[in-house]
């Protein structure tokens, strides 16, 4: 006894693909996670010990993912859709979004983009950071600052953020412009305004799960993490919290890559 293995090697009766390399290295969750192990037998069990892994061009881990993060946002936007029916009479701009008898708290549809476009001077057509207006309390008296002067204000937000309200608002009172011509079904200004700033909002946040997923390195799957996060449901829409996300990632993604200008 030689200890030497004498089995001859199973030769492929196929021809071995021109180009034999694999990510061998990438974790798998179907191996390594209860979890993702316990949920892969929906779709036949853990991935196989001969499994070339990382060759396929379109189905990437990050495809996947785009889904979740797709239905984690749909369900995101229909929290909100209780807030967005458009009451009143006349045009686009005449008109508001439903919210009497505090309907966006007992439906739990609250939305900093709606009470904003009014707040901000947006549904005016006013320009970010260049207009103001005067701080009023309960009984509509201007305030006072604590040096005897009235308390003005201008936009708190920072610059790309109020950029992009600015432009979602643009794109918004288009649409008024082409309702008012019948091209387009007449609906509430602010609920285009909240729709147009969540398709952006949308794709900030694919663009934030997409970085997630290149900074995992061989834990690419831990990305479905951010995809799948139940805040995305409830705040993915409340406020404009999506943009600085995506930047953020983005630059931890270019510091990582080196390329930080």
């Amino acid at each position: 006894m030689t200890g030497i293995d004498t089995r001859r090697a199973t030769i492929s009766p196929q021809p071995l693909a021109a180009d034999l390399r694999t990510a061998d290295n990438r974790d798998c969750p179907s191996r390594t996670d209860s979890l993702g192990s316990a949920l892969s037998n929906v779709i036949g069990g853990p991935v196989g010990r001969h499994a070339v892994i990382g060759r396929t061009r379109y189905l990437t881990p990050l495809r996947p993912m785009f889904l979740i993060a797709l239905v984690f946002l749909a369900l995101g936007w229909s929290t909100k859709a209780a807030c967005l029916n458009s009451t009143g009479t006349g045009t686009g701009d005449q008109r508001v979004a439903n919210w009497d008898n505090q309907r966006a708290y007992y439906e739990l549809c609250y939305s900093d983009t709606v009470p904003l476009y009014g707040a901000e001077l947006l549904s005016q057509g006013k320009f970010p950071y260049k207009s103001s207006w005067i701080e009023t309390d309960s009984s509509g008296k201007p305030q006072i600052r604590y040096d005897g002067q009235p308390a003005i204000r201008y936009m708190e937000y920072p610059v790309l953020t109020g950029v992009y309200q600015y432009m979602s608002m643009t794109l918004a009172k288009t649409y008024t412009a082409l309702s008012k011509l019948r091209v387009v079904p007449v609906v509430a200004e602010v609920v285009v305004f909240f729709d147009v700033a969540a398709i952006g909002l949308a794709l900030a946040w694919l663009a934030t799960v997409w970085a997630a997923a290149s900074l995992a390195g061989r834990r690419v799957w831990d990305a479905a993490l951010v995809a799948a996060s139940p805040l995305v449901i409830f705040q993915i829409f409340t406020n404009f919290d999506a943009l600085p996300t995506a930047f953020a990632l983005g630059g931890l993604l270019a510091w990582a890559r080196r390329r930080p200008v």
